[in-house]
Order: C-alpha cells, then structure tokens, then sequence
C-alpha cells in the first residue's frame, strides 16, 4: 500500500515529538481529527515508532539510565519506549529472571499490549555512546507493518522507558553517567494511518 491518491494521503499523519527528560513521562496532546471538527469515522489506525533519539544535556556526554533510586541502570534486553496506544496485534513480554515459560504466571509479567519498541544496546541501533546520543531507527512503511493501534487523535500521547526483560516493569529514566535525576532530550518520529 502507498500514498496513491488525496483520500489516502489525507489518512496519513506524521508527528515529529521532542521534550526534555523528566519524571512524569513524555507527553503530547495530539489535535483532534478535523472533519466538519470532529471526526467519529475511523475507530483505529495503524501506527510505527519510526525514530527514537535520546540526547544527553552535554556534548560528549554518555546516555545512561537511573531508576530513581539507582545510577547507571543498564537495562536487561535492551529499553522498551512504550506508548499508551493499546494494539489489538502489538505485546511485549519479558523477564530476565525467570527460566518458566514467560505469561502463565501473573508474578512474571504478562502480556502488555501498550504499543511500543525496543531500542537495543548491541550498537546496532546507537550512533556513539561518547557522542551524547542513543538512537533507534524503523526503515519499514507504517503501510506494510504499522501495528493497529487505539487512535490517538484529540487527547494526550505519552512515551515512557522501561527495562525491556525487567518482569518487575521497572521504569527507567535517561540522564547522564551517574546522574540519578532524569536529563537531557528525547525525540520520537511516529507515523499513523486511519483504518475502517
């Protein structure tokens, strides 16, 4: 699927998000569909998290991650950015303390179906830690793998971290090395399409 004709492109959003690092989460209100004001025809949409930038306050600086509590947290399986879109066909599970089959038991965090990513910490994804920056990019289209999502038109996009195999959801908090107060910068490029 592609971007063919006006009635398409007009169900196509891209929505560029940049907010400094803080405690309450990241959030955005997102304008309500305009279609003589409001629109009540699409009940869902396909989205994709196409960029995640998280940026230290000082050149040169390392990204790292605090719990609050604890300095230079280094989150097991990678940092899932999650959003608060549900998605009928999008869960994330994990638990990096348990061998059992990871769902079946209430203690070992089941199934989250708030849309999101996971940004790894392989290199793969991350420009340079020495460069004050940590980055995620999707090269897919949102029209061959966008997750249906709840729309988010008209109320408030939020985006949060946490520890991807954490069974405890442990929320983490980008900031500089050794810091144990949330800094710096987080950019989100995300991509919706209206679905029937």
């Amino acid at each position: 699927m592609s971007v063919k004709d006006i009635e398409t492109a007009n169900r196509y959003f891209k929505y560029d998000f940049c907010q400094g690092n803080n405690v309450n989460g990241l959030r955005f209100q997102i304008p309500p569909l305009v279609e003589n004001q409001y629109s009540t025809h699409y009940k869902a949409c396909l989205a994709k998290i196409k960029y995640v930038g998280i940026q230290t306050d000082a050149e040169s600086k390392p990204v790292d991650f605090t719990d609050l509590t604890l300095a230079n947290v280094l989150p097991r399986g990678g940092v899932k950015v999650e959003t608060n879109l549900i998605s009928r066909n999008y869960a994330s599970m994990g638990n990096g303390d348990v061998e059992a089959i990871i769902g079946q038991d209430a203690g070992q965090n089941n199934v989250n179906q708030r849309f999101g990513c996971v940004m790894n910490l392989d290199g793969n994804d991350a420009i340079s830690a020495t460069q004050g920056t940590f980055v995620y990019h999707d090269y897919g289209s949102v029209f061959g793998s966008g997750m249906i999502c709840s729309l988010p038109f008209g109320q408030v996009l939020e985006f949060k971290f946490f520890e991807a195999c954490g069974g405890d959801r442990k929320e983490i908090f980008p900031c500089q090395a050794g810091a144990k107060t949330p800094a710096g910068f987080s950019t989100f490029t995300i991509e919706f399409f209206l679905i029937n």
